[in-house]
């Protein structure tokens, strides 16, 4: 997860869930519908960490399921990242270029 955070969140300010969501969506979504499941993964992802971690919950099977796919997600993300490392000087430049695929 710090890995991933890393190089698509900006800052500490930014929402960790939309933001990176959201830029995870723009990075290996090739369609409306999977930008959204993914999305929604992060976002399911998040709920359920913050279960583990702050409350001592468990993960059931759904959970395990949710969890699976946001790790697959993620492995995808930074498989394309890699691969397309010579496009972008910057990270800076990286969010500017996943900024404008969200509002083109």
């Amino acid at each position: 997860m710090a890995a991933i955070e890393s190089l698509l969140l900006k800052d500490s300010n930014e929402p960790i869930q939309k933001s990176l969501g959201e830029r995870m969506a723009f990075v290996i979504g090739n369609s409306l519908e999977q930008r959204k499941q993914i999305v929604a993964n992060v976002e399911d992802f998040y709920r359920i960490r913050s279960r583990l971690i702050h409350h001592g919950r468990e993960a059931g099977p759904r959970d395990m399921e949710v969890i699976d796919r946001f790790f697959f997600n993620v492995w995808w993300t930074l498989r394309n990242l890699v691969a397309s490392v010579d496009k972008y000087k910057t990270k800076e430049q990286l969010l500017l270029v996943l900024k404008d695929r969200k509002l083109s």
